[in-house]
C-alpha cells in the first residue's frame, strides 16, 4: 500500500508525500491554508497510489473548522461520507480568526467552489472519437476514391468536366482571390446563423454516432446497388440462360 492524503478547504487544496509499501504512515507535516468563511468545512481524503490505474479511495472525513480543536483520531468514512471507510487517522487542527470578521462573514453568500476534481477516463467519450475519426476516415477514403475515377478516366464526363473547370479556375482565378472566397463563406455562415437558415448535414454529422460495422455494411450495399453490380448480374443470368439451352 502507498498512500498519501489529500486536503482540501474552499478552493485551496494540498497533497501529501506518497509513503511507499506503508501500512502505518506518519508524516508529521504542517500544512496551512487561508481562510475566507469561518464556517468552511476541511475535507481529508485517505488514498492509495496505483501505477495501472486510478488511485484508490480508501476514507474521507468532512471536519468544520470551528470543531479543529487540539489533537483527534478520526474514523474514515466511505467517499460519499455515508458509510464507514478503510483506516483512520490522527491529526491535529488549530484555527485562528478574528471573531468579528467571521461574524460579519456569517451574512455573506458562501464561497463559490472553482476547485474541480481531476479528469476521469471515460470510455463512452473514446468510443464517440474513434466513430468521429472512423466517419472522417471513411469521408477521405470516398474523396480519394473518386479522385482516382476522374484521373484514370472511368467516368469520361465527369473526368471531361473536371478538366474544364480545371482549366478555366487555373486561368481566371488569383491567389487574391483565394481569402476573398473564404471570406465570403463565413460571412454567409455568419448571416445563416443570424437568420435562423436551415444548414445542410454533413455527411459527418449523420454518420459519427453510427457504428463502424453499420458503415462498412452500408457502403457494401451502396456498391452492390450500383450500375455496374446491376450489369454484372444481368451477365450472370444470360450466361446461366445460355447455358441451359445447351443443354
Amino acid at each position: 500500500m502507498d498512500p498519501y492524503v489529500v486536503m482540501e478547504i474552499e478552493n485551496c487544496r494540498s497533497i501529501s508525500p506518497v509513503r511507499d509499501d506503508c501500512l502505518e504512515p506518519e508524516w508529521n507535516l504542517t500544512y496551512r491554508f487561508p481562510i475566507n468563511d469561518y464556517h468552511s468545512i476541511l475535507y481529508l481524503s485517505l488514498l492509495d497510489e496505483e501505477d495501472l490505474v486510478n488511485d484508490v479511495v480508501l476514507g474521507r472525513i468532512a471536519i468544520p473548522l470551528f470543531n479543529c480543536k487540539g489533537l483527534k483520531k478520526y474514523i474514515l468514512k466511505d467517499p460519499k461520507l455515508t458509510g464507514v471507510g478503510k483506516g483512520e487517522l490522527i491529526i491535529e487542527t488549530a484555527i485562528f480568526y478574528n471573531p468579528v470578521r467571521a461574524a460579519i462573514r456569517t451574512f455573506s453568500p458562501k464561497e463559490e467552489i472553482i476547485l474541480k476534481d481531476p479528469a476521469k477516463f471515460d470510455i463512452s467519450l473514446l468510443q464517440r472519437d474513434v466513430k468521429r475519426i472512423t466517419a472522417q476516415l471513411e469521408m477521405v477514403q470516398d474523396l480519394g476514391e473518386g479522385l482516382d475515377q476522374i484521373i484514370r478516366w472511368r467516368s469520361k464526363p465527369l473526368s471531361l468536366v473536371s478538366m474544364i473547370i480545371f482549366v478555366l479556375v487555373v486561368y481566371y482565378i488569383e491567389l487574391w482571390m483565394v481569402p476573398l472566397v473564404l471570406g465570403l463563406l463565413l460571412l454567409y455562415s455568419h448571416i445563416a446563423q443570424k437568420c435562423g437558415l436551415k444548414k445542410r448535414e454533413t455527411w459527418i454529422k449523420n454518420n459519427a454516432n453510427k457504428a463502424y460495422y453499420e458503415l462498412s455494411r452500408e457502403k457494401a450495399e451502396g456498391e452492390s446497388s450500383g450500375f455496374g453490380a446491376k450489369l454484372d448480374k444481368m451477365k450472370t443470368v444470360f450466361t446461366t440462360a445460355e447455358a441451359y439451352k445447351k443443354d
